[in-house]
């Protein structure tokens, strides 16, 4: 993964070189996510392990400028679609072959394909379909018949997978996203508008049972102990007591998981927390690693994209810029049961960073042609 990423950044050079004027713009654009990344390079210096850190810095700053260049580079923002579209096709059929082969199946009976797991199977086929229907929506195809196959084989998959979290999010995602973008286009508002609302809501109830002298953080525990969320409750009693420790700047980015002896999750957990090498929390697992002074940094993020997305919606309310926005949503919600968020290579942080790179760059488009 690591060599086809230096690859990919060696690749995207030309493209620095020779499309400065879109480059720039774009760059421009995505300057809250630049900052955030020199921010978790600068993190290696109080990490419990600064090499390891600075490496794995290094490698999400590659990840990032690689995407930024290249979807700079197209001749429409578009493309990065209808090349995914093509590329979920072939590996469907790569699946389909594992359907004959035992070990397309793990210990529990579930599918898994080519994958290592069914909930990595789940997160490629959820990419997958939520790309088909915008391919079949938006007018590209000139005959449909293939692309229903294509969308009846990946939901098949999926149902075989029983990833629960993916089928749920095929789902929620486009539910959610979509329905804060038509209420805010009858509002005649951006997309951020509905959201700040939904946030005032949650702390003005938040607000009214704290005076009211309701124990708050104690009722969200119990809860969550209630459900048990497979496990996940006694991860984050863990965690929690760990990020206590270090609240405001964490651990260094990169510097609490795999890093060997050292780990805290390997010093001080007990059993199975030793053998894990994520939070299951992609929020839990941004304050361990950058604190709090990180969290507030990635809300800029939310914001800078939130403002782009309204931008560009001001010029052109297109398809693209829908799935954008729900594969936005989609990894902001994988990211309360699993973790992503900035988190090198994982898919479902590339798919955020692609939905962002292309409202980097319409964003910057529909500022240039006022």
């Amino acid at each position: 993964n690591q060599a086809f990423w230096i690859g990919i950044f060696i690749l995207s050079l030309w493209t620095l070189v020779n499309s400065k004027r879109t480059l720039s713009g774009v760059f421009f654009m995505a300057l809250p996510l630049l900052m955030m990344c020199m921010y978790l390079l600068v993190s290696s210096l109080w990490s419990l392990a600064p090499a390891i850190s600075f490496r794995r810095s290094i490698l999400e700053l590659i990840v990032i400028v690689s995407i930024l260049a290249i979807i700079s580079a197209l001749q429409t923002p578009s493309q990065v679609f209808i090349i995914l579209y093509r590329v979920a096709a072939i590996t469907l059929m790569f699946e389909s072959v594992m359907l004959l082969r035992t070990n397309g199946f793990d210990e529990a009976g579930f599918f898994r394909g080519i994958h290592t797991q069914k909930n990595v199977l789940g997160l490629v086929g959820a990419v997958a379909v939520l790309t088909g229907i915008w391919v079949r929506t938006s007018g590209v195809l000139i005959k449909t018949h293939w692309n229903a196959i294509y969308l009846l084989g990946w939901l098949s998959l999926l149902v075989l997978s029983q990833s629960k979290t993916s089928l749920a999010l095929i789902l929620l995602a486009p539910a959610i996203g979509l329905g804060l973008r038509k209420l805010a286009r009858s509002f005649g508002v951006g997309v951020g508008a509905p959201l700040l609302v939904l946030c005032a809501i949650a702390y003005s109830v938040f607000a009214v049972a704290f005076i009211a002298g309701v124990d708050v953080g104690r009722a969200i525990s119990d809860w969550v102990h209630q459900v048990g969320f497979t496990g996940r409750d006694n991860i984050w009693d863990f965690l929690i007591a760990r990020f206590l420790e270090r609240p405001w700047i964490g651990h260094g980015y990169g510097g609490f998981w795999d890093i060997g002896l050292d780990a805290p999750n390997v010093r001080y957990g007990i059993g199975f927390i030793t053998q894990i090498n994520q939070a299951h929390n992609g929020y839990l697992d941004l304050l361990l690693a950058v604190g709090v002074a990180g969290l507030v940094a990635y809300v800029g993020v939310v914001i800078g994209f939130i403002h782009c997305l309204s931008v560009a919606e001001h010029q052109s309310q297109n398809r693209t810029l829908a799935l954008c926005w729900v594969f936005f949503i989609f990894s902001l919600l994988h990211n309360i049961t699993e973790s992503t968020l900035l988190r090198g290579y994982s898919p479902v942080w590339v798919m955020q960073l692609i939905a962002m790179a292309i409202t980097y760059r319409m964003a910057h488009e529909a500022k240039g042609s006022r």
